[in-house]
Formats: structure tokens, C-alpha cells, sequence
């Protein structure tokens, strides 16, 4: 250490003994400027502009200090700083070399790219011979968009047999810049005849074969890679998404099991690990994994997702309730157990557990009042369902159309058929052009029998806006059986099945049309068909309506 030490006491003092001529050799200048010199030398950068620009000040026509003083300014990342001194080192010394390159670099760093091509036209002048100056000016054109240009200067590169494999590399780079890919991979698999072992060249080979939607042939350059550089991350993520995509887990799973190795056990590998484990349907393999982490909220949210597929209910809510609130995943975990509640039929249990989250939602959002209304409806809570609604509308006024639409749903359920009537005309007020209240207020009076008229004019315009709708066109053709006008009631009835001949109400208004004009049999075939469909929708009072009708038939 002490003789490196010495060695650089002496060239720093050779060097400063250089920067002055025998008559105006100035002592104070070159003391600073040693000094600066030992304090770069243990990256003391702040204690080294210190002395160096003391140095300057003593000796303000030294264009090397200035030159010195501008290149620690762009080290530390202080660029106005470094372009300041390189022009007070170029107004000394205008053709100054070193400083013309500093200043293209700090250029090209601020992506003031014009500037930093002009300096690098103005070095190549200077020396038209270098291949390291023709690289970095058609780098920079290259960045700049300058493509055509970028071309020209790196097929100059190709002259140099050092730098040839540069020059088919930043060809290649040129041509996928504007998209003519042959002819970029043709220069990239050049560099790869010169050089077997150029991953960059792999890799971007591989990128272009992606961009072209050939990804079993990017896979093969992605495993190349892997064969040269055993550790690259990069390439070993892109094979274990393609085993993914094509569905091979078990093959994604050994690379992620090779990932562990090379890379420890770090929480994000093994939490991808059980996720495999959890596709492939291993969910104790995917839980003992998980449980290694299971202090990551991350790892929390999977282990309820692996306990729910078991049916370990009980479980997962235990980890449920242990996950940080601040975590950003308990909101996920919540939403995970209600939908699977949900699934159950279990609508009352998810009812609780959206009650339970609505305290760590800080800031209610809309997503949350949706599913609100979906699971109030299922759990067949209505009053606090409306109750819901009403707040939401308070936090969310520009949506109270659609609010007022399910609390008239609501009302409707619990029997409020004036409630309902007051609501829908609210969203109709608003929107007048709201199908699903035009249609939901029509068909309403109809199942009523009251002001079939009205009924009429609030279906049909609901029919002029969605007119492949078989539940609008289902309710005209109730409007007219609710009128005994069973012909005309039929044939709406019929092209509502038509259109849509899975809802089983619409099967069973057909029926009752039929049997209305005297046709048993076909009333008969449409009634066993609206039955099967009722029980496959779980439509209890549709079921007991139906087996009346059948009841009364034989």
C-alpha cells in the first residue's frame, strides 16, 4: 500500500510539474493540486474539488485542472457543474481532446444527444481513423433515432477486426430499431459466427423472436444464454414463463427449483415454487413451502388460497385474521373468502366477512359498494342492503343512478312495490334512456296488471334500444297476455325464446301463452323444459309455479 502510495506521490508530482513551463511554474498550484490528486486517488471526491479548484483559482489558465476539476463533477453526478469546467478548459485549450469527449458524455447522460453527436463529429475529424470514436457517435445516433445515419457509421466499424463484432452487434440493434427484423437477426447471428458466447447477441435474438410471436424459438436462444451464464436471471424467468404458458408446470417447477439454488431461498422464488405446487393441485407441498414464509403477507394470502381448496375453512380463516392490515394484502384475502363463500352458497357467512373487511377499507371504493350490492342481494338482507346503497350514493353521487337501481331491486323484494316504482322513475329521470329500469318498471306493472299502457310505452322504447334483448322482448309479450291478447302475447313470446331460451321464466311464459291458445301439447313440452331449467337455477318459486301448472294440465 505505502509503495503504491509513493508511485503516486511521484507521478502526481511529475504530472503537476508538466502542467506549468520552468518560468511560471506556479508551487501553490501544484501543492493543490497533488493534494487533490491523493484525495481522489481514496475517493475523497468533496476533499479533492476542494484542493483542485484552489489550484485553479492559483492557476485559472491550467485547462488539465479544469479538465480534472469537470471530470469529478460528472463522477459525483453534478453535471452543470462538469459542463462548466469543461468549457472554461475548452476557452484555454479549444481543441482540447479529452474535454470534447467528457462534455459528449455528459451530454449524451443529460440526453442532450444533438450535442454529444456534435462533439463526437468534431473528434472523429480529428482522428477519422478511431474505431472507439466511430462506436460511440453511432451509438449516440442510434439513440437520437438517427437510424440511417447509425448505419453508415457502424458498417465503418466493420473494417476493424477488434471491433467487428461491435459493429454487427449495433447493426443488428439499428435494423430491430426500425423493425426490419431479418435483417437484424442476420447481423446478430454474425456476431455469434465470430463470437459463440455473445449472450448480448442471444438475448436480443431472442427478444426479436418474441416481438414475431415465435416463442418456442426465443425459448431456444433464452436456454442458450442459460448455457453461457448459468446465473442469468433474466433468461431463466423467460424459460420458466414459457413452461408456464404452455401449461409444462413441472418443467417451470425444476427451473424454479434450480433458481432456489443458485439464488438462496428467498421468499419470492419459494413463494413462486408453491404456486406450482398449487396449479398442479400438491396443495401440501404448496402449503409447506408457503409456511417457510410465513411471515410475508405475500405467503399469508397463498396459504388461504391452499387451505380453501382443501376445505380447511377454519384455517384459513386463522390466517386470515393474523395478516398486517397495512400489508395491502388482507383487502385480497377478504374479497378470496367471501368469493369462495359465495361458490358455497353460503351468501349469509360471506355477508359477515364483507362486514368484517368493510373496517380496513380506509378509502371505500367503488368495487367494494358492487360487490355490497351483490352480496346483500344474495344474502336476501334488503333493509340493510338499501341501507348500503344510500351510503354509497353519499360517497359516490355520480353513480346514483345505478344505486337507485338496485335499492329499487330491493324494495321490489321486500314487497315495497311503491318504493320500487319511486326509485326506478328516479334512475329513468336521470337517464331516461336506462334499459334495465324502462324494462324493470314495465314488466313490474305487468306482473301486476295495473297501467299496461304505461307498461307498453316503457318496454317498447326500452325494446328501440336493445332490440336482441329476449327478457325486453319477454316483456311485451306479458304485457299482451296480461291484456288476453294471447296471439299477439305468443308471438313476442316466441322470439323472446328465441333469443334467449336459457332463462326458465321466459320458457314458462311460452307455455302459459300456448296452453292460453289451446296448444297442451306444446304447453306441456315447454313446461318440463322451463322446470329443468328453473331446478339448474335453483328458482324455487318458479319450480312450485310450475308444477301447479303441470298439476293442473294432467
Amino acid at each position: 500500500m505505502l509503495k503504491k502510495l509513493s508511485l503516486l506521490i511521484i507521478i502526481t508530482i511529475f504530472i503537476s510539474n508538466t502542467l506549468y513551463s520552468k518560468s511560471n511554474y506556479n508551487y501553490k498550484s501544484a501543492f493543490y493540486y497533488s493534494a487533490g490528486m491523493m484525495a481522489l486517488y481514496n475517493h475523497q471526491f468533496e476533499r479533492s474539488l476542494n484542493f483542485l479548484e484552489k489550484a485553479y483559482k492559483e492557476d485559472p489558465d491550467s485547462y488539465y485542472i479544469a479538465f480534472k476539476i469537470a471530470k469529478i463533477y460528472y463522477l459525483v453526478n453534478e453535471l452543470s457543474k462538469a459542463i462548466e469546467y469543461c468549457e472554461k478548459a475548452l476557452l484555454i485549450k479549444p481543441d482540447f481532446e479529452k474535454a470534447h469527449e467528457l462534455l459528449g458524455d455528459i451530454f449524451a447522460t443529460t440526453n442532450n444527444l444533438n450535442e454529444a453527436i456534435k462533439e463526437y463529429k468534431y473528434l472523429l475529424k480529428k482522428k477519422p481513423d478511431s474505431p472507439f470514436l466511430i462506436l460511440k457517435l453511432g451509438i449516440f445516433l442510434l439513440k437520437a433515432d438517427k437510424t440511417e445515419d447509425a448505419i453508415k457509421i457502424f458498417k465503418k466499424l466493420l473494417k476493424y477486426k477488434k471491433y467487428k463484432i461491435m459493429g454487427y452487434y449495433y447493426l443488428g440493434k439499428c435494423y430491430a430499431h426500425i423493425k426490419l427484423y431479418n435483417e437484424a437477426l442476420n447481423y446478430y447471428k454474425k456476431c455469434l459466427d465470430l463470437k459463440k458466447d455473445f449472450v448480448k447477441a442471444y438475448y436480443e435474438i431472442a427478444l426479436i423472436y418474441e416481438l414475431k410471436g415465435n416463442f418456442d424459438e426465443s425459448f431456444k436462444y433464452y436456454q442458450k444464454i442459460l448455457k453461457y451464464e448459468p446465473e442469468n436471471i433474466f433468461a431463466r424467468e423467460k424459460i420458466i414463463r414459457y413452461y408456464v404458458t404452455k401449461n409444462e408446470l413441472k418443467k417451470a417447477l425444476k427451473e424454479l427449483q434450480e433458481t432456489k439454488k443458485l439464488f438462496g431461498d428467498k421468499p419470492e422464488i419459494g413463494i413462486r415454487i408453491a404456486l406450482i405446487f398449487l396449479e398442479l393441485k400438491k396443495y401440501d407441498e404448496a402449503i409447506k413451502e408457503l409456511n417457510k414464509y410465513r411471515d410475508y403477507p405475500k405467503a399469508q394470502y397463498y396459504l388461504i388460497a391452499c387451505y380453501l381448496k382443501k376445505g380447511d375453512f377454519k384455517e384459513a380463516i386463522n390466517i386470515l385474521h393474523s395478516i398486517d392490515p397495512e400489508s395491502g394484502f388482507l383487502q385480497d384475502s377478504y374479497l378470496m373468502v367471501i368469493n369462495y363463500l359465495i361458490d358455497k352458497n353460503k351468501a349469509n357467512e360471506a355477508l359477515k366477512y364483507f362486514k368484517e373487511l368493510s373496517q380496513y377499507i380506509h378509502k371505500k371504493n367503488l368495487k367494494y359498494y358492487n360487490l355490497g350490492i351483490y352480496i346483500y342481494q344474495k344474502s336476501k338482507h334488503y333493509r340493510e342492503g338499501i341501507e348500503f346503497l344510500k351510503e354509497a350514493i353519499k360517497k359516490f353521487p355520480q353513480k346514483k343512478e345505478d344505486f337507485y337501481f338496485y335499492i329499487g331491486i330491493m324494495y321490489d323484494k321486500l314487497g315495497d312495490f311503491n318504493n320500487m316504482v319511486k326509485y326506478m322513475k328516479k334512475v329513468i329521470e336521470i337517464n331516461p334512456k336506462n334499459v334495465d329500469a324502462l324494462n324493470y318498471l314495465g314488466y313490474s306493472y305487468a306482473i301486476k296488471k295495473i297501467n299496461l299502457d304505461k307498461a307498453e310505452e316503457l318496454v317498447r322504447k326500452a325494446l328501440e334500444l336493445k332490440p336482441s334483448s329476449g327478457a325486453i322482448t319477454d316483456s311485451l309479450g306479458w304485457i299482451y297476455y296480461q291484456r288476453g291478447e294471447y296471439k299477439l302475447a305468443l308471438k313476442f313470446l316466441k322470439k323472446a325464446y328465441e333469443l334467449n331460451n336459457s332463462e326458465p321464466e321466459i320458457v314458462y311464459h311460452l307455455a302459459l301463452a300456448y296452453l292460453k291458445v289451446g296448444n297442451k301439447e306444446k304447453a306441456k313440452k315447454y313446461l318440463f323444459e322451463a322446470l329443468e331449467k328453473a331446478k339448474k337455477k335453483d328458482n324455487d318459486d318458479l319450480i312450485q309455479k310450475i308444477n301447479l301448472k303441470i298439476k293442473e294440465l294432467k
